[in-house]
């Protein structure tokens, strides 16, 4: 459970740290702790959810479209000419 790190911690933790980086002043303390986009264990995890969110959907749209394609009538082979 402990021994071997998962992409997603390294993930998120990557993404944190980007986050105190890259925003002005994200690191201080009335950043820190105020409830807000400032605020990086705020606005981290609600990206990071969105985009799982988002992923996941994707996922499922593909796999509908994929498999929601014409069809060929029994008893007919497909022919790529378009003669039957």
């Amino acid at each position: 459970m402990f021994g071997i790190p998962r992409p997603a911690t390294f993930y998120g933790f990557a993404s944190t740290f980007a986050y105190l980086s890259v925003a002005p002043a994200a690191s201080t303390m009335g950043a820190l702790t105020m409830f807000g986009w400032n605020n990086v264990l705020v606005a981290v995890p609600i990206s990071l959810l969105t985009g799982t969110g988002l992923g996941i959907m994707h996922g499922w749209l593909a796999k509908f479209l994929a498999t929601a394609g014409p069809k060929a009538v029994p008893g007919h082979p497909a022919r790529l000419g378009g003669k039957s």
